[in-house]
């Protein structure tokens, strides 16, 4: 069997997009999209992240094109003028990312085979598209909890999940207590799952480069 090996590398993009539908009215977008509302739009400086999977000796520079393709797709762009492959849709962070992963999937790399592409839109919340699935995947970094949740992007909102549903989960984890770090870990996951559709996995920052991992 062949050895392999992830190769992954970044770039960084300047992005003008929107939490927010011109098809809805004001109140309507308030209420899906909460404090990231934006009606003339918010400037992030994404960053654009692609793994290959292929064998042990291949070059790494096969993540280069592919790299270079996206960003010249989102660098210095209005993702929501009248030229923008967006303009109809909320430029979500998820629709965004379904958008670049299907560009850069419908091609195969020159070598091995695509992993998966994650776009941060800052660096407490990303999102992962894997070739082949219809779900994706987000990441929220809050206080010292890392979420992993997969789920269907919701085709009006451009959403896989409220932001305000994850913060509103979190803050309420101070009532939670354990002696025993694993029986507290569990708790916490629980507690997050009756309020997180789609939550995977949850990683706890206990400093000192020390962690916990819980899956459901």
């Amino acid at each position: 069997m062949t050895e392999s090996v992830i190769f992954s590398n970044r770039v960084y993009a300047s992005v003008a997009h929107r939490y927010w539908n011109p098809q809805w009215d004001e109140a309507t977008n308030l209420r899906t999209y909460g404090q990231d509302t934006s009606r003339e739009g918010i400037g992030s400086n994404f960053r654009l992240e692609i793994s290959i999977t292929a064998s042990v000796g291949a070059a790494e520079s096969i993540v280069e094109a592919p790299l270079a393709l996206l960003k010249s797709k989102v660098d210095h762009q209005c993702l929501f003028n009248e030229e923008s492959e967006l303009h109809a849709r909320a430029s979500t962070l998820e629709n965004i990312t379904l958008w670049l992963g299907r560009l850069v999937f419908h091609q195969p790399p020159t070598a091995g085979v695509w992993k998966n592409l994650t776009i941060w839109e800052s660096d407490r919340l990303g999102c992962v598209i894997e070739p082949g699935r219809d779900t994706v995947r987000l990441i929220f970094k809050e206080n010292n909890l890392t979420l992993h949740m997969d789920g269907l992007v919701d085709p009006s909102s451009g959403i896989a999940m409220p932001r305000r549903l994850v913060r509103e989960a979190v803050v309420q984890l101070n009532e939670i207590n354990d002696s025993d770090p694993a029986k507290w870990s569990e708790k916490l996951l629980l507690h997050l799952r009756e309020s997180i559709p789609g939550l995977r996995r949850l990683v706890i920052d206990l400093g000192r480069h020390e962690s916990l991992v819980v899956h459901s």
